[in-house]
């Protein structure tokens, strides 16, 4: 059975989906291309219909978790993987409430592009990235696809190749990757600075944060570190070596996926992709979460930033014995029973950890109540509680 849908009726719906999870910058002097990517993708999105195909999205992101312990709380996932993943999926889940063939996130989540130049092994990065897959699979993200740099290239399944067989790839598929298949071996880098302010800008801004992280990372002479003039050359050198792989993972994505909708996890005035924030607070872009670490406010909403900022001031919330996130203190999250309290940032959740149903007293009841009322414009679900018999209205 097929559905046939008025493109007229559907685009402007879905453009108004994406426009809602997208945050855009104005800039002087570029007034004309301020959100003009979300004029452009109409003309694909008729296309999609036309098809009776999925609307589809690419986004690369999630490539490993930063090293740098002052910023993040550990090696693995956390809380603001799953937020960010959870707000990719739910674009997709918007789409599908009035376009039967939905959506989906073509998610490309990978470890070789950079992790070398910053001193993350590849097996660590490899790691990051199944538990990533682990918890969308676990959270039911069902609209994003994982894919690795290795589909693009055709050299193979990514989802499904192993372990040991993925790690002996990476070396090769560096190689491809800087090949003149997607890369120009005439590029000079040192030209590129000196003739174009946007590489420019480019550099400065991966000079400021590996400048941060690089000191992090393993393998890094401590010589090189414990001299300022020695790290800053470092930092360069690797910068430099960043951006002319990013040239040639942008050419890769373009290449292989360039029919289909570009998100990108970085502020632009929207003329060429669509800038989705993966943790927005208070009007802000917020940060990518495998660069920082999140807080839950006791009102619900989410703060992003450095770990260092926040471990005197907030509480560590572990989960499956790992630091998950940072929490508010609160006495309304301190009950008398046992409770797993789940955060996201639509909802919020209150469990019983145990079998059964866990008898709620006036006190955290009392407590519940209050927690409804501060998380205005989230929807609060409670499992496994029950009220007194005697205490029922």
């Amino acid at each position: 059975m097929t559905f046939e849908y008025d493109p007229t009726e559907i685009v402007p719906k879905v453009v108004q989906v994406l426009k809602s999870f997208s945050q855009h910058i104005r800039k002087p002097g570029s007034e004309e291309n301020f959100e003009k990517v979300l004029d452009a993708v109409q003309g694909r999105i008729k296309e999609y219909i036309a098809e009776n195909a999925p609307i589809t999205m690419v986004l690369p992101a999630f490539p490993w978790k930063n090293p740098n312990l002052d910023k993040v709380l550990g090696p693995d996932p956390d809380l603001g993987e799953e937020l960010g993943l959870s707000r990719l999926n739910d674009i997709c889940q918007e789409i599908s409430k009035f376009y039967i063939y939905g959506a989906r996130l073509l998610l490309i989540c990978d470890v070789p592009v950079y992790n070398d130049l910053v001193g993350i092994p590849d097996d660590e990065a490899y790691d990051y990235g199944l538990r990533l897959r682990q918890l969308a699979q676990e959270k039911k993200f069902s609209s994003i696809q994982f894919l690795r740099s290795i589909d693009l290239m055709g050299l193979g399944d990514g989802e499904k190749i192993s372990r040991s067989d993925y790690l002996e790839s990476i070396t090769m598929v560096r190689e491809k990757l800087m090949s003149s298949d997607y890369f120009d071996q005439s590029f000079n880098i040192e030209t590129e600075l000196e003739a174009n302010p946007d590489t420019k800008a480019t550099f400065d801004g991966f000079f400021s944060r590996i400048s941060e992280d690089l000191k992090w990372g393993k393998g890094i002479d401590v010589a090189v570190v414990a001299d300022q003039v020695a790290y800053d050359a470092e930092v360069a050198r690797v910068v430099k070596v960043m951006i002319q792989r990013l040239i040639a993972y942008e050419k890769l994505i373009s290449v292989t996926l360039g029919e289909h909708i570009r998100l990108s996890i970085h502020p632009s005035i929207g003329k060429n992709k669509i800038s989705i924030p993966l943790l927005p607070h208070a009007g802000k872009f917020g940060d990518m979460p495998w660069h920082a670490s999140v807080v839950v406010l006791c009102d619900g909403d989410i703060m992003s930033g450095d770990a260092k900022d926040f471990r005197d001031h907030y509480d560590v919330v572990m989960k499956d014995g790992r630091p998950y996130y940072f929490r508010e203190r609160n006495p309304l999250y301190e009950w008398s029973v046992p409770v797993y309290i789940q955060h996201s940032y639509k909802s919020l959740l209150f469990k019983n950890p145990g079998d059964g149903k866990q008898i709620l007293q006036e006190d955290d009841r009392l407590k519940l109540a209050r927690c409804i009322v501060l998380h205005k414009g989230h929807t609060v679900h409670v499992e496994g509680f029950a009220v007194p018999e005697d205490q029922v209205a």
